[in-house]
Formats: C-alpha cells, structure tokens, sequence
C-alpha cells in the first residue's frame, strides 16, 4: 500500500497542476514583483523534486539545467511554461516508482549526502515538498488574480477521494511490507498466483492438527481468501524462503486487539525460517 505521505504528495501535484490549468504562455511568464513568475515557481517545485527524491533518493539527476536555473538563491528568470512543464512532467514520472517503496520506517532513515549523513530524514523532505507545492499554489492563485483571471479553481479539491484520512492502524502494513531479515527470507504482498500454493499447503493433516485448525475445501478456501484480500482492515503477507511461497502471514482485528498468525509449508518446517526473529517482531 502507497504511504499516505505520499498519496498527499500525489493529491498537491495534481492540485498544483490544476491552479495552472488554462494559463497562457505571456501570463506564466509575467513576472509581478516581489513574487516570482508562474513558469518560476513551477521548474522550482521541478528542483526540488529532482534534488530530493531523485538525487538524495536515489543518486540520480535527470535534468542538470533544471538544477543550475531553479534553485533556491538562483537568478529570477522567465522560462517558458512549456520548458517547465516538460522538466517537470518525467521528473516527477521518474520519481514515482521509487516513491512506491517508502514505508514509515525508510521515512525515518537520514539521508546521505555526498556519502555523508545529513540532518534531514525523508520524511522531513517528503513534508517539505508537500507543504511547498501548497505555498506556491496560493502563490500563483494571487498572480492569477492579479492578472485578472476569472473562475479560479476552488481548493482543495477531491481530497476526500483521491487522499482520504487513513488510520494509523492502517500503517501496520508498512511495517509488514518492509520486513526482509535476511537473504533468504522476505515478506511480500499476496497475489491470485499464491493461493493454489497456500492452499495446498493447508491441506496437510498433521499441520491442521498442530495448528488445531481444520483445511478448507478449494470453493471455501477461495472464498474466504477473496474476502480478506479487499478488506483493509487485514495486513496478509507471501513469505518467501529463497523466492520460493513458504507460506501466509496474516494480522487480524479482534475484540479490539490485534492478532496474528502464519502458516508454513511442511517442506519449510525445521529451517532457521521458523527462528527468525522477525516473527518474534510481527507478534510483539
């Protein structure tokens, strides 16, 4: 599941593009001291994006001009809106994929700068750019209005469809998500290409007998795994032995506690994948 950081970080790009929506190529570039241009703001938003989860991300830079005109402290000028929008647009696609990966804990991580360690985690960048995006959107809402524009958009849009409120105990998954302890094994969310293996492996009699749980039929078991796949209050999880489905992991709520429960293959039992202390983690 994407990290609600970054699911608002997605909602103020799309806010931001749309308090530009309809802007004319002149009117982007008109500068009204002391404030910046249109087109200014939006290859410095460009910037940070690149500077903050392409370079301190990921080591990268896509577009070295953009990093040499927009930064902050460098000259104003008055790029055109279509050599803006087009920096901005594949650096915010290249950065998308590695966005996907962040969970609270690699939000927690310093970043590294030059091989050293910097005062910032990712998440305080994360909230900067978020709260930067809004800055300028009220800014170039007062420069279009300013310049006369008529029936500006109304902010902030659909946030409660496209960025809802998520509960914290929703973030659990993040920490599931994450979890690789070693080489060998790794957790992973489950998909439709798991289940004929997870439910092989629930039919074994001596595991239902230790688990003192009975084995589904295929029509039952299937049933009750499409339900707990698209309820989002159950955090389900593939555990992977060297790639391959040893088994499901599963946190449930229940009287308003949280439960938890595996279920290993029989040709995984007595392999240091029991002894890992990431179960001792998931139950703690």
């Amino acid at each position: 599941m994407t990290h609600s950081l970054v699911s608002q970080l997605r909602f103020t790009r799309s806010e931001f593009m749309r308090g530009v929506k309809g802007v004319s190529d002149d009117d982007a570039r008109k500068r009204l001291l002391p404030m910046n241009c249109i087109s200014w703001n939006i290859g410095h938003l460009t910037w940070q994006e690149q500077r903050y989860f392409l370079r301190f991300g990921q080591g990268k830079m896509l577009l070295p001009e953009i990093d040499r005109s927009f930064a902050n402290g460098a000259p104003a000028i008055t790029p055109s809106l279509d050599e803006v929008l087009s920096a901005w647009r594949p650096i915010t696609s290249a950065t998308d994929p590695w966005l996907d990966t962040l969970t609270s804990s690699k939000l927690e991580q310093h970043v590294i700068s030059n091989g050293k360690q910097i005062a910032y985690k990712h998440g305080n960048l994360l909230q900067r750019v978020i709260y930067h995006y809004w800055y300028h959107i009220g800014e170039n809402l007062a420069i279009r209005q300013q310049l006369g524009h008529k029936r500006l958009p109304q902010f902030v849009g659909a946030i409660d469809s496209k960025a809802p409120y998520r509960p914290e105990s929703k973030r659990a998954n993040d920490n599931l998500r994450e979890l690789s302890m070693t080489n060998n094994v790794t957790l992973r969310d489950v998909t439709e290409s798991d289940l004929p293996i997870l439910f092989e492996q629930q039919l074994d009699p001596e595991a239902t007998a230790m688990a003192v749980f009975p084995s589904r039929d295929r029509e039952s078991f299937m049933k009750h795994w499409a339900k707990i796949m698209v309820d989002e209050s159950v955090i389900l999880k593939t555990i992977l032995f060297n790639g391959q489905v040893a088994g499901s992991i599963v946190s449930w709520e229940q009287s308003g506690e949280r439960e938890i429960g595996y279920w290993l293959g029989r040709e995984f039992w007595g392999k240091e994948l029991q002894q890992k202390h990431w179960l001792n983690m998931l139950v703690s």
